[in-house]
């Protein structure tokens, strides 16, 4: 297998957020509510969403051409520095005062999780489509594999999903989706979705293990016209469903594992390899 991915370039079109990490102690309760005074000690942010899917593109050596909708915000501009930082282009991100940067603050006391609070706007994905496709179709002769990193923030819709998956059809680019919606038909005719396991659990409306849900699996790749599946299963690893089997890798058993980001860095790792 090929490791070097240095030569390939990746389109990621999706919903792009700030991580915001808050750590602090505590040792005493506010007298106006049951609940902890923190004293903050660090704060940390990453890119998250497709901007994590982004950093992990990068991190494993490829290179990558990010779409997507930033708001002109101060989360923004941390944002935007964290992918310059990392030397990724963001030509193709556009950013806009109509809404607020996606961000997720986690707040820790203590070294324990006691609250996570989401700023977010679903955005009008029409300035993309207007703005940004035929940018991306005149310099789709660049690029080698898709992604499409949809967290139903509203960049990603069934016109723009099709919109993006002709265009790579009729270039022979494969298309690699990690999908957050229930009704799968807006990827249609993409090469690979990789829902995690209770994803495809929801998707299918069949809630047992995963050898029941198999033989619905494969019926689902043909009425999606789709190469295959790759579902993430947390520890139990990852299984890839195509021509009617199953192959499987194992996950492999580490002390405190921390999954934030688990299925970004699969669909990376994935893309970078299929092409």
């Amino acid at each position: 297998m090929n490791l070097d991915f240095s030569n390939i370039n990746v389109l990621l079109v999706g919903d792009f957020m700030l991580d915001h990490y808050l750590y602090g102690v505590s040792n005493r309760q506010s007298p106006e509510n049951p609940v902890p005074v923190i004293c903050p000690t660090k704060e940390d942010f990453f890119a998250g969403g497709a901007g994590n899917v982004a950093m992990n593109v990068v991190s494993l050596g490829g290179k990558v051409v990010p779409v997507g909708i930033i708001g002109n915000d101060f989360n923004g501009k941390i944002l935007l520095n964290i992918l310059e930082k990392s030397g990724i282009n963001k030509d193709f991100l556009l950013e806009t005062d109509t809404y607020r940067t996606t961000t997720k603050k986690r707040i820790f006391s203590n070294d324990h999780p006691i609250a996570r609070i989401d700023h977010e706007d679903i955005v009008d994905n029409s300035i993309l489509i207007n703005d940004m496709f035929q940018k991306i179709k005149s310099s789709i002769s660049d690029i080698d594999v898709l992604i499409i990193s949809d967290y139903n923030k509203g960049v990603i819709d069934e016109r723009f999903s099709q919109l993006l998956i002709d265009l790579c059809n009729e270039n022979k680019i494969p298309i690699i989706v990690d999908p957050k919606k229930l009704d799968f038909k807006i990827y249609k005719n993409a090469t690979i979705i990789t829902p995690n396991f209770l994803e495809i659990q929801n998707v299918l409306k069949i809630f047992t293990n995963f050898d029941s849900i198999s033989s619905s699996c494969h019926s689902l790749i043909e009425k999606l016209n789709i190469d295959a599946l790759a579902v993430t299963r947390s520890a139990d690893g990852i299984s890839l469903i195509k021509n009617n089997k199953i192959f499987s890798v194992n996950g492999k058993k580490i002390k405190n594992p921390d999954v934030t980001g688990g299925g970004d860095t699969a669909i990376s790792a994935l893309a970078l390899s299929c092409w």
